[in-house]
This record gives C-alpha cells, sequence and structure tokens, in this order.
C-alpha cells in the first residue's frame, strides 16, 4: 500500500473530502459535511490563552485574535469560521464584552498578537504554546470553553479500494 499524507488546515481538508479528493482525513469537529459518518479520536477542552507578562485578559472589553471573519477556506455548509464563533459566542453567552484587535488565518498568527500583549485567543494547542504563553486558570475571569475534538472520516467510495481495507475496524 502506498500512502499519500496531506497536511493541511481542518476546512481545506474537508472541502477536498468532501469533493472526493481524499479516501480518509482528521478534522476539527463541527467541520465535517453534513450527515457524514465520523469517529471521535481525540477530545480535549479548549482553553484561552493570554500572555505570561501582560494582562489582556483581565481587560473590558476582552481584546480577542480569531480568524478572519470573512475566510476564504470556510466550507461553504458553514456560516461562519468554527473557530472564531466557538470564541465569540461563549462570550456573548457569557455576556462578556470583547472586541476584535487581531484577525489571522492560522493558529501562529494569533499567538503572535497574544505574545505581543494586544490579545486574547481561543486554542486547543495548549501542547504547543510558545514560550511567554499560557492558558488562562479557572477564576481568571473568562467563560468555560467548549470540548474541541477531531474526527476521522471515512470516504464513501474510496478512490483506491486499499484504503477501504485499512479502515476496515474503524
Amino acid at each position: 500500500v502506498e500512502v499519500q499524507v496531506v497536511s493541511a488546515a481542518s476546512c481545506v481538508l474537508a472541502m477536498h473530502f468532501k469533493a472526493g479528493d481524499h479516501d480518509l482525513v482528521i478534522l476539527d469537529r463541527g467541520l465535517e459535511p453534513r450527515q457524514w459518518p465520523a469517529t471521535e479520536i481525540w477530545r480535549q477542552p479548549m482553553r484561552w490563552i493570554t500572555s505570561d507578562i501582560h494582562g489582556q485578559h483581565l481587560r473590558d472589553p476582552l481584546p480577542l485574535a480569531v480568524s478572519p471573519a470573512d475566510c476564504p477556506w470556510r466550507p461553504p455548509w458553514l456560516t461562519e469560521c468554527l473557530s472564531r464563533g466557538i470564541a465569540t459566542h461563549t462570550l456573548e453567552q457569557a455576556g462578556r464584552k470583547f472586541r476584535i484587535v487581531n484577525s489571522a488565518s492560522t493558529t501562529a498568527g494569533q499567538f503572535a498578537a497574544v505574545s505581543a500583549g494586544l490579545a486574547v485567543a481561543a486554542s486547543m494547542a495548549v501542547w504547543s504554546l510558545p514560550a511567554g504563553l499560557r492558558a488562562v486558570r479557572d477564576g481568571e475571569g473568562l467563560p468555560e470553553l467548549p470540548d474541541a475534538s477531531y474526527l476521522m472520516l471515512k470516504a464513501r467510495e474510496p478512490r483506491r479500494p486499499q484504503s477501504a481495507e485499512l479502515l476496515k475496524n474503524r
């Protein structure tokens, strides 16, 4: 069996998967095409990320770094960027005022704004935080974010029959 691996943002992979370009994908939950069977393979709570030396998480309104509202990679079956929606809806539901001060299409771009002391970001990438960043602790005034998870999806009609064999037990 020959395997080809493509690494890209989940929203990009979701569109290519739905178009039939891949036999198997791993995506952020919420980006899967509607009515598509999926298997959860990993789950972790999302966290607010702040700087070690700046207190932006204590500001009111909360300065926020999120993905762009007009993200060109957003799958057409979604009305908004998934991660942006999670952050803003969580704050709205908690009655917490916020203002978007940074819009970046990558986690690295959002973390750069956090590192510079400009904003706070929501992320599940707490295991790979750059030096100088940390997860906001319970009791520091920000609402709890939902869990995030990765899903594995198989093509309904794989392009290569061998991939169906590899995935038989999933």
